[in-house]
């Protein structure tokens, strides 16, 4: 088919507000926008002679709710203290994807993205992966695990022994299944300032939050195998050993490859301090001879 633009229709209903004399104040609204024919950049398989290709692949509707308050806290004349929250919360959906060579092979109504995939009928988002049901503390768990699944891993791990992390298969028993380890998507996030003003000094802050998602730490598989000379984190101090058996991280072996799985995924919920701005109104005699207003830092 040919390439054709986004089309998306978009609904929104909101009202404004305002208490005590104007000093609360805030917005609140709604959003329920639906996109046909989504671009997505692809990597299609090998025998292809581009590396990517573009393509109107789904249908995604995102849904939301956005609130915005305004006040002051406190006022009087030579000191005033005003605060603003804006918190945000999206659903996203996939309404359909569009088969094809680029689906995933197990599921027409999957695009496999590498570290995340797109679903029909789940949210946006989703991080893919391997599962890691454990770590093996006896050699009887590695013969009874090997006993259900044959020589699956033989290529990933030849090695597999007691201290390696025992891989879900799934219900048809497939080297390659993997399932949503994680959702990149937060709950809720937004932000919060406060302005602190004092006769002629300023001091306002702006912080941001999110909470909810989750984050796919790439290095922490890469800290989870040895087959060069390159220097690892700290973490593989934590690896198991006979004396270590409680830890999540498997054991260390020379030229043995790391899956990603769920042990890479980790909250990414934060509040953050973005800026502090400090200023000064210049007196108006000093301020006309510098030809300035206002200094900040």
């Amino acid at each position: 088919d040919k390439l054709k633009w986004e089309k998306t229709l978009q609904n929104d209903i909101g009202f404004d507000f305002a208490f005590f004399k104007q000093r609360l104040r805030g917005t609140i609204g709604h959003y329920d926008k639906t996109t046909e024919g989504l671009l997505l950049n692809i990597t299609p398989p090998p025998s292809y002679a581009y590396g990517s290709v573009i393509m109107n692949i789904a249908t995604i509707q995102n849904t939301g709710l956005e609130i915005d308050l305004r006040g002051s806290i406190f006022r009087s004349k030579s000191f005033n203290w005003t605060s603003g929250v804006n918190i945000s919360r999206n659903s996203s959906r996939v309404r359909n994807i569009k088969g094809g060579p680029f689906s995933d092979p197990n599921n027409r109504n999957a695009l496999n993205l590498g570290t995340s995939i797109v679903r029909e009928g789940d949210p946006l988002g989703l991080l893919y992966g391997r599962v890691v049901l454990g770590i093996f503390q006896s050699q009887k768990e590695v013969d009874e695990y090997l006993a259900k699944v044959g020589t699956l891993f033989s290529s990933i791990n030849r090695y597999l022994g007691v201290g390696d992390v025992k891989y879900d298969t799934g219900a048809v028993r497939s080297s390659s299944y993997q399932n949503v380890i994680g959702y990149a998507q937060p709950d809720f996030f937004g932000g919060f300032t406060n302005t602190f003003s004092y006769k002629g000094l300023s001091l306002i802050t702006h912080m941001t939050f999110s909470y909810g998602n989750d984050l796919l730490f790439q290095l922490n598989t890469r800290n989870r195998y040895v087959n060069n000379m390159v220097n690892k984190g700290v973490a593989v101090l934590g690896r198991w050993t006979p004396d270590n058996p409680s830890t999540t991280r498997e054991r260390l072996i020379w030229g043995n490859s790391a899956l990603r799985n769920n042990l890479d995924v980790f909250d990414a919920s934060y509040l953050k301090l973005r800026s502090v701005t400090l200023g000064y109104d210049l007196p108006k005699a000093v301020a006309d001879r510098l030809r300035l207003r206002m200094a900040s830092f």
